[in-house]
């Protein structure tokens, strides 16, 4: 991990001194400067973050906050809710994403069947409306059919490039850095739901992959400000290799004391696809581990003996008698 540490320092050291090369002759190829953000984002190491979650929406006057202890190594991630009592975690495993509730169970379903839970790509922070499936490359709409340059500007004393690339709902503008490693100051959206601006701010040297705090508006095609979000990493950090077991239902599930039987669903299928208990998924209805017999000792032995006796022997007896009163009864012989 050390060396590919030194690897990725060598590799954004050499992308900035190119492209502050570049600015100081000529504007910068606007699709080399998001190429750069993906690139830069794609390779940040496995990480832990704690985040502070609030969402804000003016029109119903509702606000709500969270903390999340979240786990992530490339596409893959882990959200689990820590300043609550209600136990609420969230995993993306590369292929399902698995749900726990309040209510302990457990619901599997596709990574692009969103709900309100908070399941984003840690590596989009700062450049995403925080969809499940939105990719550092699908926010800047790197696959759109034109990407241009507006120019040079500076943001909060910061100069970076305003690029704007099209999609299919629209433009999105870009401010980057690519002097600080290809940090996003801003991104905004434009399209028919109307306008979301992200304000990104960096403030760990020691992780500069990321921002440290988020700040996003929306705003409906009238112009109202329609809601606000804030995200502020509270801690991050690389922690190396993370166990291929923790993206596993056994991983969603560690440390915590669970009701004796937790139902799997499946949305997608609509079914039950089992059992969670004890370590261990069971088959889709409760079912229990056949108990072992008891040692059978002698006290035991004499009681079944004695049991034995009370049922057979009268049983027996009348046997006996019946053959007896046939033979009695039976044709004499002359």
């Amino acid at each position: 991990m050390l060396l590919q540490g030194q690897a990725l320092c060598v590799w954004v050291a050499a992308a900035v001194a190119l492209a502050t090369d570049r600015a100081n002759a000529e504007t910068l190829d606007p699709r080399a400067l998001l190429e750069g953000v993906v690139s830069t984002r794609e390779q940040i190491p496995p990480s832990y973050l704690h985040i502070h979650h609030t969402i804000e929406d003016l029109v119903v006057r509702w606000k709500n906050e969270e903390e999340y202890a979240v786990l992530f190594d490339g596409e893959l991630r882990f959200f689990a809710k820590t300043n609550s009592n209600e136990r609420s975690r969230a995993m993306f495993n590369g292929k399902d994403v698995m749900l726990l509730g309040g209510d302990d169970s457990i619901i599997v379903r596709d990574l692009d069947t969103q709900t309100a839970n908070l399941l984003f790509d840690p590596r989009a922070l700062g450049i995403t409306g925080y969809s499940w499936s939105i990719t550092p490359r699908l926010a800047l709409a790197l696959d759109g059919p034109q990407i241009s340059s507006v120019g040079e500007e500076r943001l909060n004393g910061n100069a970076c490039q305003h690029v704007r690339a099209q999609n299919p709902g629209g433009t999105v503008d870009v401010w980057i850095d690519p002097a600080a490693g290809f940090a996003v100051y801003q991104h905004e959206q434009n399209g028919e739901g109307g306008r979301v601006i992200t304000r990104s701010v960096y403030q760990n040297p020691a992780y500069s992959w990321l921002p440290s705090r988020v700040e996003q508006e929306h705003f409906l095609p009238n112009g109202m400000l329609r809601s606000r979000r804030t995200i502020q990493v509270l801690a991050a950090r690389a922690v190396g290799r993370i166990p291929k077991e923790t993206w596993t239902l056994a991983g969603l599930l560690q440390g915590l004391t669970l009701a004796t039987w937790v139902p799997v669903t499946d949305v997608r299928k609509g079914e039950y696809i089992g059992f969670w208990r004890d370590g261990r998924l069971g088959p889709p209805f409760p079912w229990e581990p056949a108990p072992a017999p008891p040692p059978l000792s002698f006290t035991r032995a004499i009681i079944m003996v004695v049991l034995a006796t009370l049922v057979i022997g009268p049983l027996a007896y009348l046997w006996l008698k019946r053959a007896r009163t046939s033979r009695s009864d039976g044709p004499s012989s002359s």
